[in-house]
């Protein structure tokens, strides 16, 4: 991957990604991590009225798009995706089953200090709890663990 005039071109196969994408600046690193195919969430994008949001790059073709589906609800009704501070679910207000994102916000990004992963958030949502590391206030480490239940979700 190297840098031209208008951003990132990759050495092998000529794949050019532009330095700015919805007025957010893309680094060396995550350009070679879109190329890679990485999944990962980058937060700052914005659009042209000023509403800041988060969401994934991923390559379409011949060239780079943001999509912020996460997944797809178990239930089949809806999709789950990113925001800036919530995962959420396109369908909570109209779904008739009794899930976690009937909550108004959804689930929290960031936990403790840790901001969950897409994979974590899909190993959350499937198998309904999730184990991660974390710090308490005088620095140890300390595992903290997210269960999903009807409605809520708690913190142990």
């Amino acid at each position: 991957m190297y840098v031209y005039q208008y951003g990132y071109r990759c050495e092998r196969c000529g794949f050019t990604i532009q330095a700015f994408i919805c007025n957010r600046h893309i680094t060396k690193d995550e350009a070679e991590s879109i190329i890679l195919h990485d999944t990962n969430i980058l937060d700052g994008f914005s659009k042209n009225d000023g509403k800041v949001f988060s969401s994934i790059p991923v390559i379409k073709g011949s060239t780079v798009t943001l999509d912020n589906t996460i997944c797809h609800c178990w239930y089949g009704e809806g999709r789950i995706y990113v925001d800036t501070k919530w995962f959420k679910c396109d369908k909570r207000n109209i779904c008739q089953r009794p899930c976690f994102f009937a909550h108004a916000n959804g689930i929290r990004r960031c936990y403790d200090g840790h901001l969950l992963t897409i994979s974590e958030i899909r190993e959350l949502i499937y198998k309904k709890t999730l184990e991660f590391s974390t710090r308490d206030l005088n620095g140890s480490l300390q595992t903290k663990q997210l269960s999903l239940q009807t409605r809520h979700i708690k913190l142990s």
